[in-house]
């Protein structure tokens, strides 16, 4: 039967079932640091629709115990026992810490004993939702799987990796941007210089967005500009991001 056979690490099912959880990884990855980053809470839809993905990363945790792999000597795999200990010894544990909801468990744990009442705590497990950006390692899993196995061509493949991760990057920047200047306290910092606190959703991410772009780019028209030291170590910290990208 289908689910006692050991899946070819390259097989068309396989692949295509990366390919489509890497569509649902870039989801995570945008979506996290933006409600993170804005403090957006996500609607009762959008809540089940994160807790689908996240089943669905559950199944690709079963998958991987049941999907060969090849050694150092190119020769496939498929002992169940070996590949169970190479999967343990590997990836598993990114895959593990990036599908458990710890977020959830903690706010659960919150309610029913009330032990994290305190907003310091409560902030600490809202961040445990990054480390579903763990499932970045899949993406680049993926590349070097689609390069090995799909004779991608490589300058394509380059480019698209170029453009992907600096998008990434500009995205998961502009959140953090946004985040360090809404949470200071006793400083006036760049969203109240700039007078940002009370626009719409969108003219924040966006007034993010381009900052941070002109910063990695290192053309820094100075319209938004950092205010505080703590503003100014994460441009630099940008401005290096921007340099290595």
């Amino acid at each position: 039967r289908w689910w006692k056979q050991v899946i070819p690490p390259t097989s068309a099912y396989r692949i295509n079932w990366d390919i489509s959880l890497s569509i649902f990884i870039i989801y995570s990855c945008l979506t996290v640091p933006f409600r993170l980053g804005f403090d957006v809470d996500p609607s009762t839809s959008m809540f089940g629709f994160d807790c689908f993905v996240d089943g669905l990363f559950m199944i690709d945790i079963c998958l991987n115990f049941n999907t060969g792999y090849y050694d150092e000597t190119e020769t496939l795999v498929t002992n169940r026992r070996l590949i169970s200990r190479n999967y343990i010894r590997g990836w598993f544990g990114v895959d593990f810490i990036s599908t458990v909801p710890l977020d959830l468990m903690g706010e659960a744990l919150d309610s029913n004993v009330g032990l994290l009442s305190s907003m310091r705590v409560f902030r600490v497990f809202r961040l445990m939702k990054l480390l579903k950006l763990a499932r970045l390692t899949k993406i680049a899993r993926l590349f070097r799987n689609l390069e090995d196995v799909l004779h991608v061509n490589q300058s394509m493949l380059r480019l698209v990796r170029l453009l992907f991760n600096l998008c990434l990057s500009a995205h998961l920047l502009a959140c953090t941007w946004w985040y360090l200047g809404d949470n200071q306290s006793g400083e006036v910092s760049w969203p109240q210089r700039f007078r940002l606190q009370e626009d719409d959703l969108y003219t924040k991410y966006i007034t993010s967005l381009y900052w941070c772009v002109a910063t990695m780019t290192a053309v820094g028209y100075g319209d938004i500009h950092a205010v505080t030291d703590a503003e100014r170590i994460y441009t630099i910290f940008t401005q290096m991001v921007g340099a290595v990208v």
